[in-house]
This record gives C-alpha cells, sequence and structure tokens, in this order.
C-alpha cells in the first residue's frame, strides 16, 4: 500500500506572527456607541490584531470586553495601518471606554 502525504486543503505551512508593541502609523478611534452609553456601559476591550506585510490590519479578536464596545474598537482598529513588516506580526490592543468625549488606548500590553 502506498500512502502519500499531503498537506490538507488550505493547510499550508503559516508562519509564526511576532509580536510587535509599537503603535499604529494610523489610528482611528472607536465611537462610542450611543446605545452603550445612553445604558451607561463602560469598560475596557482586549483585542489582538493581525498585521499583514504591507502593515494592513487583516484580523482582529475580541479577547474580552463588553460586545457593543468590542464591536466598535473592532471596527476601528481593522483600518488602522502600521509600518511594512517582514511577514505577519500581531499586537494587542487595550481601549478603555469611559465617556464618549474619553476612550484611551494602550498598544503591546
Amino acid at each position: 500500500m502506498d500512502l502519500e502525504t499531503r498537506p490538507e486543503h488550505g493547510s499550508a505551512f503559516q508562519p509564526t506572527p511576532r509580536l510587535i508593541a509599537e503603535a499604529p502609523r494610523t489610528i482611528l478611534y472607536p465611537e462610542y456607541p450611543a446605545a452603550a452609553w445612553a445604558q451607561r456601559k463602560r469598560g475596557t476591550v482586549v483585542l489582538k490584531a493581525q498585521i499583514g506585510a504591507k502593515g494592513r490590519v487583516t484580523g482582529v479578536q475580541v479577547l474580552s470586553g463588553e460586545q457593543t464596545l468590542a464591536a466598535a474598537a473592532r471596527r476601528a482598529v481593522s483600518q488602522w495601518r502600521y509600518a511594512v513588516t517582514e511577514g505577519p506580526a500581531e499586537t494587542l490592543v487595550r481601549f478603555k471606554f469611559i465617556n464618549p468625549e474619553a476612550v484611551s488606548v494602550e498598544f503591546g500590553h
């Protein structure tokens, strides 16, 4: 019996992304969702952003946070631009939603 080993469709080798802590070159802050503020929802949202070689965000994963606030943060981060990288990279981003006039952000923590 002749067995041939082939990678499954779509399972080509993917290099491990390197973790970066630098700030993006282009930042859009999330808009505080009106419905969330009406309910006085506040809190911290933590995201992991995957960054492609051309510095574009290729994916955003919500690690923690209230759903409505997390969706707003995810929309904003998906539009960020980073410096060109050699291969895939990822970074952690933490938003603190305080009120509609105050949303803070930390990178790589």
